[in-house]
C-alpha cells in the first residue's frame, strides 16, 4: 500500500547494469542501474531516485569487516560518476542497498561501512544518498546470471491505469522484470486494504480489474502479481486465499479470470485490527490539543460526522495525507464534519508546530496521541484514517496514504454527510 507507509514491509530488489561476463560477475559484488519508469520507481520504495546500487556485503568482507578494496571502489566510483551523469540532475539520488545474505556485522561494523560507501556516491555525484538493507538469500553469481536471460520490450512505458479499484501497471523492462521475477507481466496494487471480513473479490472489482488488463494490451500473461495493504486478521485471511498446498488455491480461478497463468502476492502488514472497530462506538478520548485546550472526542463529534486520523510528522505517508485532511474540513465544516488529525508519534510540540506552519493546516491537531492510537484504536503503523458516522459508530476506515486515495477520502466524506442529512430530514 502501498514506504508508501512509516511500518512498511520491505521488499529488498536487485537492479544491475548491462549483462556481464562470467569473470566480471564473480569479481564485482555489486550492480547498478538508471530508475525511470514509475513501476520502477514504486517496486524501490523510492519514488525521488535517479538511480539504485545494490552491494553484496558477504564478497566484501575480510575477517569478517567490510574491505572497500574488495567493493573495487575505483571501478564503483567510475561507474556511478557515469549514472550520475546520466541522470542529468546538478543533484540525483542514490537508493544504495547493502545486500547481507551470508553476512553479519555488529552494529559499529555496519555504521562504517554504510559511511564510507555513501561517501564514495556523494563525491560521484550523488549529494543524496539513502541506505536501505536486505538479507536476501541465493547466491550472487547466480542472480547475475538470472540477469542475462531478461530483456527490455520495444516499449519500455510502465505507467499504471488508475481506478478507485487498483493501479494496474505493465511489465515491460528488464529492471522491472527482474524485480518482479521474469514471469511476470503484470503488477497489480489494490487500493483497499484486505481485512479480517475479505472472502473473495467483488464481482465490481473483478470487472475493474478485467478491463485494465485489458486495456494495457499485454503481449504475455504469464503472470501476474498482487500487491495490497492488510489488516493483522487479513493477513491471515490471505495465506489461506492464496495457498497451494499441491491444489489450487482459492485465488486460481480469480487470476484465470484475468487470463494469467500464475500469481504473485504480496502485502504490507498495518499492525491494525480495526474492522473490531466498525459499527462500535467510536472510543472516546481526551487530549491535549495543538491550538491550546483539550479535545475531548465525544463532546466534538456529539451528532456529526468526524475523521480520526493517527499520524506522525515523521511519516511520509501522513504528511501526504494531512493537507487533504484539512482541505475536507475546510470544504465541509458547515456540513458537519470534524476532522482531528492525532498525533500518534508523540513528538514534540514545536516539531508538530513547524510542521502544521508550513502546511497551512486547518483541521484540529491533537498531542501525545501514542496511548490512544496503541490501546483504543490498536494502530501499530500509519497513517490509519478512521471515519465515525452521526451517531457516534466507527463506519469506515483508510489505511495508508498514496497519490489518488483522497478521491477514496472524499467519497467515504461524502456519504456519511449524505446519511447524516438524511437522518436529519426525517426528524
Amino acid at each position: 500500500m502501498k514506504l508508501r507507509h512509516s511500518a512498511l514491509v520491505v521488499v529488498f530488489l536487485l537492479v544491475t547494469a548491462p549483462p556481464a561476463s562470467a569473470s566480471e560477475r564473480e569479481s564485482k559484488p555489486w550492480v547498478a542501474f538508471p530508475v525511470t519508469t514509475r513501476l520502477q520507481h514504486r517496486l524501490i520504495f523510492a519514488s525521488n531516485s535517479d538511480a539504485y546500487v545494490q552491494i553484496d556485503v558477504e564478497s566484501c568482507l575480510h575477517n569478517g569487516k567490510f574491505d572497500v578494496a574488495r567493493l573495487g571502489s575505483e571501478s564503483f566510483a567510475k561507474d556511478l560518476t557515469e549514472l550520475a551523469r546520466q541522470s542529468r540532475k546538478t543533484k540525483p539520488q542514490l537508493q544504495l542497498c547493502f545486500r547481507y545474505a551470508g553476512a553479519s556485522l555488529d552494529r559499529k561494523e555496519t555504521r562504517s561501512m554504510e559511511k564510507s560507501v555513501s561517501d564514495i556516491c556523494r563525491k560521484a555525484g550523488f549529494p543524496r544518498v539513502r541506505t536501505m538493507m536486505t538479507g536476501e538469500g541465493g547466491m550472487w553469481t547466480e542472480k547475475m546470471a538470472m540477469l542475462e536471460t531478461l530483456a527490455d520490450d520495444a516499449d519500455t512505458s510502465e505507467s499504471p491505469l488508475e481506478s478507485d479499484v487498483a493501479r494496474v501497471y505493465p511489465v515491460r523492462t528488464r529492471l522491472s522484470r527482474f524485480l518482479l521475477g521474469n514471469q511476470t507481466d503484470c503488477f497489480i496494487v489494490l487500493r483497499q486494504p484486505i481485512d479480517g471480513r475479505f472472502q473473495d473479490f467483488s464481482p465490481e472489482v473483478r470487472r475493474e480489474l478485467a478491463e485494465s488488463v485489458a486495456k494495457l494490451g499485454l503481449g504475455h500473461r504469464r503472470r501476474v502479481t498482487f500487491n495490497c495493504d492488510a489488516t493483522t486478521a487479513g493477513e491471515q485471511v490471505l495465506r489461506r486465499f492464496t495457498q497451494n498446498d499441491g491444489r489450487s488455491s482459492p485465488a486460481a480461478p480469480f487470476v484465470k479470470e484475468l487470463g494469467f497463468q500464475t500469481s504473485g502476492w504480496g502485502w504490507t502488514p498495518m499492525g491494525v485490527k480495526p474492522e473490531k472497530l466498525l459499527g462500535k462506538p467510536a472510543p472516546d478520548f481526551t487530549l491535549e490539543a495543538l491550538d491550546g485546550g483539550p479535545i475531548h472526542l465525544r463532546e466534538m463529534m456529539r451528532g456529526r460526522v468526524g475523521i480520526i486520523a493517527f499520524w506522525g510528522v515523521g511519516c511520509g505517508a501522513c504528511c501526504e495525507e494531512a493537507p487533504y485532511l484539512s482541505e475536507l474540513s475546510s470544504r465541509h465544516a458547515n456540513q458537519g464534519l470534524v476532522v482531528i488529525g492525532i498525533n500518534g508519534y508523540n513528538e514534540s510540540r514545536p516539531v508538530v508546530e513547524k510542521f502544521v506552519r508550513a502546511k497551512g493546516l486547518k483541521h484540529f491537531i491533537a498531542l501525545q496521541g501514542r496511548k490512544v492510537a496503541l490501546g483504543q484504536y490498536t494502530v501499530w503503523s500509519y497513517p490509519v484514517t478512521f471515519f465515525v458516522d452521526h451517531t457516534g459508530a466507527i463506519a469506515d476506515y483508510h489505511l495508508g496514504f498514496d497519490a489518488g486515495d483522497e478521491k477514496l477520502l472524499a467519497k467515504t466524506v461524502e456519504r456519511l454527510l449524505a446519511e447524516r442529512e438524511k437522518a436529519i430530514a426525517k426528524k
